[in-house]
C-alpha cells in the first residue's frame, strides 16, 4: 500500500481544521467574525472530508486484500464519503456566496431542513464507521487470519493507520472541547 501514515504525515491530516480554528480565534485583517465563521466551517468540513476518505481508503484496499471480500462493507464505508462531498460543496457554495456578500452569514446547522436531516444522519453514520465500524471490521478479519505472518503485515499496513487516524482525531476533538471550555469560562469572568 502506498499510503503510509506515521507521525508528521498524520499530523498533517488535519491542518486544515486546525488552521481555521486559529483563523477562527484571531481573526483575519478585512474578514469579519461572520466570514471567518464561514471559512471555519469550510476547513472543519475540508478536514473531515480528507480524515474519512484516508481511512475509507486504508479500510477498502484492506478489503481488496483479504480472501473474503465484502461488498456490504464496501458501500457502507463510501456511503459517509459521498455524503460528506455533497456536504463539502455545499460548504463551498455558502463560504464563497458569504464571502462575496451573496449570501447570509450563518454556519449551516444540519437540523435546519430534511436534507440536513439526511446530512445529520450520514454524518452520524460516517462517525459510526470511523470509530467503530472499519476498525471492528479490519481487527476481526486479521484475527480469523490463520497466517500469522499475514495477521501482522496486515496490522502494520491497515489496523495500525486507522488507529492512528481514530486516536489522534480524538485527541484533536479533546483539545478542542477543552479550549472550548476554557475560552467560554473566561468570557464569564
Amino acid at each position: 500500500m502506498w499510503l503510509v501514515l506515521k507521525g508528521w504525515r498524520t499530523n498533517l491530516l488535519f491542518a486544515p481544521g486546525v488552521a481555521g480554528l486559529i483563523l477562527l480565534g484571531y481573526g483575519f485583517p478585512g474578514l469579519t467574525y461572520h466570514d471567518c465563521l464561514a471559512v471555519f466551517n469550510l476547513s472543519v468540513v475540508i478536514n473531515l472530508v480528507v480524515v474519512i476518505l484516508v481511512h475509507t481508503y486504508v479500510a477498502l484496499q484492506f478489503n481488496k486484500a483479504i480472501k473474503n471480500k465484502s461488498l456490504l462493507f464496501n458501500i457502507n464505508a463510501i456511503l459517509p464519503l459521498v455524503t460528506l462531498a455533497a456536504y463539502l460543496v455545499y460548504c463551498i457554495a455558502f463560504t464563497v456566496a458569504t464571502l462575496t456578500g451573496k449570501g447570509e452569514a450563518r454556519v449551516f446547522i444540519p437540523g435546519d431542513h430534511t436534507i440536513g436531516k439526511a446530512i445529520l444522519f450520514a454524518t452520524a453514520h460516517g462517525l459510526l464507521n470511523f470509530f467503530f465500524i472499519n476498525n471492528r471490521y479490519v481487527s476481526v478479519n486479521i484475527r480469523n487470519n490463520d497466517d500469522e505472518w499475514q495477521q501482522v503485515q496486515y496490522r502494520k499496513e491497515f489496523l495500525l493507520p486507522m488507529k492512528r487516524l481514530v486516536r489522534l482525531s480524538l485527541y484533536i476533538g479533546a483539545i478542542c472541547l477543552l479550549a472550548t471550555l476554557i475560552k467560554d469560562i473566561s468570557t464569564l469572568f
